[in-house]
């Protein structure tokens, strides 16, 4: 299970760091930590190494949506799904 993030392609440098920043703050929460994995500059992704980590990746999913540079910011978020 992951989360992954692309950011709109017109954004600036200084706001995309700012928004991964928010993210790596996210996915360190009460409910665990999980790491980021860059792709490139606009896009990046969190993956739980077992369903241990779905609780992390889904309170990180909630926590950033209720920030306005990342709503603003963002072109596309998967929401974490729990692995059958």
């Amino acid at each position: 299970m992951r989360t992954i993030i692309k950011l709109k392609e017109n954004i600036p440098a200084e706001t995309a760091a700012k928004i991964r920043d928010l993210c790596i703050e996210a996915h360190d929460n009460s409910a665990g930590r999980v790491g980021i994995t860059d792709i490139a500059q606009s896009f990046f992704t969190f993956e739980g190494r077992s369903d241990d980590d779905f609780p992390c990746l889904s309170l990180g999913w909630h926590q950033l949506h209720k920030q306005p540079l990342f709503s603003e910011g963002v072109l596309s978020v998967s929401r974490p799904e729990k692995s059958i």
